[in-house]
């Protein structure tokens, strides 16, 4: 699982193949120290967002050296004023004993706070933790469930795990329809596993079970050069099979793709950071 803290700089853990998601909060600052003082004069004035934000850069050492300790206690109180990324962050900062002692049972408790108050990467990580079977008994309808409420809000990783529970029939009925529709979302959103198992799927016609539905090698291609520089062996492979106006016509589709995710992923930060209805 990777997990990741919103903030500047994405720490990431990978274990069990699946992906815990850690909270972003700091822009880009020339002065990260003035930053993190201005962020620290809200947080004294009792400002949930500013708390959060001292929080981050105790976290990451963003303007201030490095406290997960201290990071903690400022994540408590912005989660005393229900803000759901600090509330999400304590969830995290207890499963993995981040300035705390690691406590699986308290970590699921902030993760479905924080994902009762509709923060999609705590109900990214709830599925995740069904699906494993970490602190909680393994159960894949209610994983399914949980990457559903992340996929809606547009969590693309929530949208690749949905997609490959409807490609293996995994707590939900198979459905090779489903399972594209949501790891196209995925890969919209510029998720390479979701990019590379679309692509996969175009070029052998089929997802994870054999199923067959039509081969499209334009299509493949597109998806696969969507992410080029981590695909190069795909794409050279592919191209073996396919016709030189189909290649032209991949290139030309890839093109329009890397536009299309360009305009998705900024869309989403939009909505996120709520200047997009």
């Amino acid at each position: 699982m990777k997990i990741h803290f919103h903030s500047l700089s994405k720490l990431a853990l990978v274990f069990c193949g699946l992906t815990l998601i850690v909270s972003h909060a700091y822009p880009q600052q020339v002065d990260a120290a003035k930053q993190f003082m201005e962020y620290k004069a809200k947080a004294d004035m009792g400002e949930a967002m500013g708390q959060y934000k001292v929080g981050v850069g105790y976290s990451n050492g963003l303007g201030v050296e490095k406290n997960p300790t201290e990071a903690v206690k400022w994540y408590r109180k912005a989660a005393a004023q229900d803000y759901p990324k600090a509330i999400y962050n304590l969830g995290v900062c207890y499963q993995r004993g981040w300035g705390v002692e690691e406590d699986m049972a308290e970590s699921l408790t902030w993760y479905r706070k924080a994902a009762a108050l509709n923060h999609p990467d705590a109900q990214f990580n709830l599925g995740v933790l069904y699906a494993t079977g970490e602190g909680v008994a393994k159960d894949m309808v209610e994983a399914a469930k949980w990457y559903r409420k992340a996929a809606d809000q547009d969590q693309a990783d929530g949208q690749y795990y949905l997609g490959r529970c409807y490609a293996t029939g995994e707590g939900v009925e198979r459905s090779d329809a489903e399972a594209l529709k949501w790891l196209r979302k995925s890969a919209e959103q510029d998720n390479e596993r979701g990019q590379r198992l679309l692509a996969d799927a175009y070029e052998r016609g089929d997802l994870l079970r054999g199923e067959v539905f039509p081969r499209d090698y334009v299509e493949a291609y597109a998806w696969y050069s969507a992410r080029r520089e981590s695909n190069e062996g795909f794409i050279t492979q592919l191209e073996s099979k396919m016709l030189p106006a189909q290649v032209e016509a991949g290139k030309k589709r890839a093109e329009e793709l890397r536009a299309q995710i360009e305009a998705k992923v900024n869309e989403v930060k939009l909505k996120r950071d709520g200047k997009l209805k």
